[in-house]
């Protein structure tokens, strides 16, 4: 479901900013979303050798070709670019750009970072309400993990679609 999300998302952000007039509804998105399933997972697999192959020279390069190549599943659902096609576009996308882009993923991650931060001082809070290893405690740290992730994972796919088409 994960993997049909990020998809779904996308379709659903590109309806709502041209304004389709078409009514989203759940199930419809996520059958738009598992339509790129395997599309997704193949991509997702190829930027992940890239960036391993680039990370043989060191980290510093598989962080500048992760920036380059970051774009590739908003170029394969909203231009149709298939395959190795599709990490091309985000190259050509984010070439001369590449600072702007990564510092706004950078900030967006030190947002998530505070967040992150804040969800772990309540999570203490609650082992020292409730005992450490109490359920209570571990219940309410996962729950809160799962709405921190719930919220973030989202807001990343916004975030990012906005600096796509921008």
């Amino acid at each position: 479901f994960a993997i049909a999300m990020a998809p779904a998302l996308i379709d659903s952000l590109s309806k709502i900013s041209i304004g389709s007039g078409i009514p989203l509804k759940y199930w419809s998105q996520y059958k738009a979303g598992f339509k790129f399933f395997w599309i997704v997972l193949g991509l997702g697999i190829l930027q992940g050798l890239i960036i391993l192959g680039s990370a043989v020279l060191f980290i510093i390069p598989a962080i500048v070709v992760g920036g380059f190549v970051g774009m590739y599943l908003f170029a394969r659902i909203l231009d149709g670019h298939k395959g190795f096609s599709a990490m091309t576009e985000s190259y050509s996308l984010v070439k001369g750009r590449w600072w702007k882009v990564f510092g706004r993923i950078l900030f967006f991650m030190l947002v998530y970072v505070i967040a992150a931060i804040v969800v772990g001082l309540v999570d203490l809070l609650f082992a020292a309400i409730f005992g450490n290893r109490s359920v209570i405690s571990v219940v309410l740290a996962l729950l809160l993990q799962v709405i921190l992730t719930g919220i973030v994972g989202p807001m990343a796919l916004i975030y990012i679609y906005k600096m796509y088409i921008s």
